[in-house]
């Protein structure tokens, strides 16, 4: 590196003392040490590193290398062999549930009330934590604790024609969860947006909403025009029709060739595009009418984002899984008690460390009484029954772990792809730039190294008539979805997951600090003096299933939900984009296949 190199890396912070936590697809890869930060993932898990300091921390969300192996081990065929040896563990269940996500725990959740707290569930899970992408980062800042989501940031009221019929709408009601105490502000609720010098040739300022904005009379006629088309999308009686008519297109040529809108309009959705989707210039009209249709509509979160939903549905299987009283404080604040989970009288167990690696019929599918399950779990092979599973993991994984999965199935999943998101959670020392910027809850830009600035602190009113200290802590998050313009969803895909495997954790950490020098900076922002800690969780294929056009009706999707004789099939991919009630739905779909059954 020349001397100008590190002068700016010594300027931006490169070489202090924070804490740093490095996360490949949920696996903890490093942790606190600068020598690590130098290496790239794969290099780090080619020399057979550890990930540095002490073990990783329940809270942080993060994997050991064990399971992190054990999940390519079967994508490489290693537990290909169905006389593979693996100590019996004697157990039979009424349902093993593979993957201890929001679908997962949904299905859990269904079954359990289903048959009224008298089946035996068991539920997989390869981490450490339960949550999948809704798990959590922990920091600790001037004696305070400070959560901040690794994923799944924001709930969404279900759009009101379809909240009716949808059965999950009541969950929240069920789990006690009092959504107005948790609702954003409505004034926090609009995505904000940056204008620059970078991006629009002007000075930096960040507007509440994108109306707000200097946009050209074209762009924000076409925009309004766009927002009238979307309004009462689930108002008419043939919006699925409507859906596969749209699913004709990406979404860039509907609105340049079938709408002849402004093509500045899709610049302007660029940021937004791919925050939702993750392949702005691919993907779907569908899915950008199926998101946006219905006009806004309410987000909820909790500290920490949907990770206070999903303890939640945790207590409420285990009351003893999280120390504390069944309230919604103890339940976001108290620590989950590992030891309660796998306890043998409970009806819903939920096994930690635990990585399926086989699940396959006992005999013929379609006449077959019960299934058998491979997992991993310190280090030595178990094997359990079940008379039913739910694959609630990604379809990624789901077509390599069931063995007996047939050709259909398996053609189907083939159609799949998936976005590779980084999301990177900053902790600060004080508050002076966001205050002083107004940055919104959820804000986008263009030419950045990401494309949205999460602001956590605002996704709550705070308290009435008191200022907030500009000394206080905060924590910040960038999403980042890797994206190339021009390529296909394969090729982009592809190239950033490799990115994600080749960069270094210090290599991102220079061009994060450049980001906000760049979003914060204009308002007082200091990388070297103000940051404390980052997390980067790199989410690689299991970051969020991309819809491409024909994904609502090339078949892929009713083919990948269809149960396969005593199996069923619940991950949020089959919702055709990711999101936290979509997971739920299919939760609780996968559980009809199941009780259909007997």
């Amino acid at each position: 590196m020349d001397e100008s190199n590190e002068r700016l890396d010594e300027a931006l912070g490169l070489n202090t003392s924070i804490a740093r936590r490095d996360f490949l697809n949920g696996a903890l890869v490093s942790a606190g040490a600068l020598w690590a930060a130098h290496l790239s993932p794969m290099q780090q898990l080619v020399r057979g590193q550890q990930p540095a300091a002490t073990a990783p921390k329940s809270s942080w969300g993060g994997n050991t290398q064990e399971a992190f192996d054990a999940g390519h081990a079967v994508r490489d065929g290693l537990y290909d062999d169905p006389n593979i040896a693996a100590v019996d563990t004697g157990e039979l269940f009424d349902l093993v549930i593979v993957g201890g996500g929001f679908s997962g725990l949904a299905a859990a959740y269904y079954f359990n009330r289903a048959k009224e707290g008298r089946a035996k569930i068991l539920v997989l899970e390869n981490h450490p934590v339960v949550g999948g992408n809704a798990r959590r980062d922990e920091f600790s800042i001037k004696g305070q604790t400070l959560y901040a989501p690794q994923g799944s940031i924001v709930a969404q009221d279900l759009p009101p024609a379809l909240a009716a019929t949808a059965p999950v709408a009541n969950i929240f009601r069920e789990l006690r969860i009092d959504l107005e105490k948790i609702r954003v502000p409505p004034e926090a609720s609009a995505f904000g947006v940056l204008w620059d010098q970078k991006s629009h040739g002007v000075s930096p300022r960040w507007y509440a909403n994108v109306f707000a904005a200097p946009l050209p009379s074209g762009v924000k006629q076409d925009f309004l025009a766009f927002i009238q088309s979307i309004m009462p999308f689930y108002g008419n009686s043939n919006w699925k029709d409507e859906l596969e008519r749209l699913d004709r297109y990406t979404f860039k040529d509907y609105v340049e060739k079938e709408r002849k809108w402004d093509p500045g309009l899709f610049r302007l959705m660029l940021p937004d595009l791919a925050s939702f989707f993750g392949f702005p210039d691919t993907v779907s009209a569908a899915a950008v009418y199926a998101q946006y249709g219905g006009g806004p509509r309410a987000l909820y979160s909790f500290r920490g984002g949907n990770s206070g939903f999903l303890r939640h549905l945790v207590k409420s299987l285990n009351p003893k899984a999280i120390r504390g009283r069944d309230l919604s404080d103890d339940i976001i604040n108290g620590q989950i008690n590992p030891a309660a989970l796998d306890e043998e009288h409970i009806a819903v167990r939920i096994r930690l460390g635990a990585t399926a690696v086989r699940v396959e019929h006992e005999g013929k599918p379609d006449s077959s009484n019960s299934t058998r399950v491979i997992f991993s779990k310190s280090g030595k092979l178990h094997r359990l029954r079940a008379r039913g599973v739910i694959m609630a993991g990604g379809g990624y994984i789901t077509q390599h772990v069931v063995r007996d999965l047939p050709l259909e199935k398996r053609e189907a999943y083939g159609k799949f792809r998936y976005v590779p998101v980084l999301w990177v959670n900053v902790a600060l020392n004080n508050s002076r730039a966001l205050d002083n910027s107004g940055v919104n809850f959820l804000s986008t830009y263009h030419d950045g190294f990401g494309v949205m600035l999460a602001v956590y602190e605002k996704m709550s009113a705070g308290v009435p008539g008191r200022p907030l200290d500009a000394n206080r802590p905060n924590v910040i998050g960038l999403g980042v979805p890797k994206f190339h313009l021009g390529m296909s969803p394969k090729g982009q895909s592809l190239n950033g997951r490799l990115e994600m495997r080749e960069t270094s954790f210090r290599d991102y950490e220079r061009k994060i600090r450049l980001e906000l020098v760049r979003l914060l900076g204009p308002w007082g922002f200091d990388p070297r003096r103000d940051i404390e800690a980052i997390a980067i969780s790199r989410w690689g294929h299991h970051g969020y299933v991309f819809p491409y056009p024909g994904f609502f009706t090339d078949g892929a999707v009713e083919a990948a939900k269809k149960p396969f004789g005593r199996i069923a099939f619940a991950h949020t991919d089959l919702d055709r984009f990711s999101h936290m009630m979509g997971a739920i739905g299919q939760g609780h779909r996968a559980v009809q296949d199941i009780l259909s059954l007997s």
